[in-house]
């Protein structure tokens, strides 16, 4: 009678689905088979080969069939040679026969052929090869950092002069059968930084457990400034770091960061006020700016401030500018009008590995005191009539006067 071999893989009793072509699963063989669940074969008639994930342990399985009666051959005699190990595959039930593999008996990346030699009486027997490959697991590695540091994506980062950032690492095991074990603990880690102040050097990688691994990045940190001597100096240019990570029968994964450390945000705006504004000659204004560290939401003390007017015989800068004394991070400049015109006023303030901020007004200085409205009509000639007709009205009084006291009485 003639006869066909056709092979597929099914989990074992242990392991549920635990790496099988099944499009549904069972946690046992044999029941899969009495319960007629749907199978996908690797090929049918002529298998050659096969991938498996390293790790998975379960059977794979064939089915010897008898083309003639259409049906499987059962109580058939299956030997089977794969890497080290030989045996008999178990009969599980309408011509299909398990054959149990564990990849973990072998190493990743190595090619196994499997040998399959079936046979009973009256049948033609079968001698069968498939070539099972077993690669490594995959993995991946997956970065977690601040959002806040994150300046184009997780391994485009910044950190502010003076700060520390910490870099979370997933390394994570990415086969998607059931057999999916997450993260990877103790694998091996390789870490190397350079920079504009350091020649290629190793880093520090911390494990955390689970499968995450920490790398803490002190912007401070004298190792960080070979070249300077340890002096923390900041740069323009940016730090890269190569990661490494691996463990054994899995896939190794690489990643490349790059951190560049950036002055301190800032922001410096008024108490109130426009940037515009309007004065009397010889009278005296202040304004109170706030000097803001924009990254961490604190007031900055201690910084640096200069004024520059632009024509001090209109706007005079009174006294140099002082810190207050109550608010931490205001800063005071008082200024004098000094004669009618337009100045500008520019504001300087500055403080080492802060963002250096300056902020632009605009002065117009009146004349003191102010000359009265004209409301579009000319009050000089107004008022020299007023006075005309006032004297006139006041010589007619006198003249008056005059006459009724030279009337003789009767």
């Amino acid at each position: 009678m003639l006869s066909c071999l056709a092979i597929f893989q099914i989990p074992t009793a242990v392991q549920d689905s635990a790496y099988s072509f099944y499009l549904e699963t069972a946690s046992d063989p044999v029941d899969s088979q009495k319960d007629g669940h749907n199978q996908s074969q690797i090929s049918a008639g002529n298998p050659t080969e096969q991938d498996l994930v390293w790790g998975w342990n379960g059977n794979l399985s064939f089915e010897y069939w008898n083309d003639t009666l259409d049906q499987g051959i059962e109580n058939a005699t299956v030997q089977y040679w794969w890497a080290y190990f030989t045996g008999f595959a178990i009969e599980t039930g309408n011509g299909t026969y398990a054959i149990p593999i564990d990849t973990r008996q072998v190493f990743p990346g190595g090619t196994y052929p499997l040998t399959i030699l079936a046979s009973k009486p009256g049948h033609e027997p079968l001698n069968e090869l498939v070539y099972v490959r077993v690669v490594p697991v995959p993995t991946e590695i997956v970065i977690f950092a601040p959002t806040q540091n994150q300046n184009v994506s997780p391994w485009d980062l910044i950190v502010p002069f003076g700060d520390t950032i910490n870099i979370t690492l997933f390394y994570n095991d990415t086969d998607s059968s059931d057999f999916y074990v997450g993260g990877i603990p103790d694998a091996e880690s390789i870490c190397q930084i350079w920079g504009p102040t350091l020649p290629l050097s190793d880093y520090s990688v911390t494990e955390l457990g689970n499968g995450y691994y920490n790398i803490l990045f002190d912007s401070l940190d004298p190792l960080l400034y070979i070249t300077t001597g340890g002096e923390p100096v900041l740069s323009r240019e940016s730090y890269f770091l190569n990661v490494f990570l691996q463990l054994q029968n899995r896939s190794a994964c690489q990643i490349n960061l790059r951190i560049r450390i950036i002055e301190i945000p800032t922001s410096l705006e008024t108490s109130g006020g426009p940037d515009a504004f309007l004065i009397l000659e010889r009278e005296v204004f202040v304004l109170e700016l706030n000097f803001i560290d924009t990254w961490h939401d604190i007031p900055i003390t201690g910084a640096n401030v200069s004024v520059n007017s632009s024509d001090s015989d209109v706007l005079q800068i009174v006294e140099t500018p002082t810190e207050s004394d109550s608010n931490p991070g205001q800063y005071i400049v008082t200024l004098r009008g000094a004669g009618f015109g337009t100045a500008v006023i520019s504001v300087n303030i500055d403080k080492s590995n802060y963002q250096t901020r300056e902020i632009i007004f605009i002065v117009q200085v009146e004349p003191y005191p102010p000359p009265p409205p004209t409301f579009g009509i000319p009050l000089l000639p107004i008022f020299a009539a007023i006075f005309i007709i006032a004297l006139i009205v006041n010589k007619r009084r006198n003249s008056n006067a005059a006459s009724e006291s030279e009337t003789p009485t009767q």
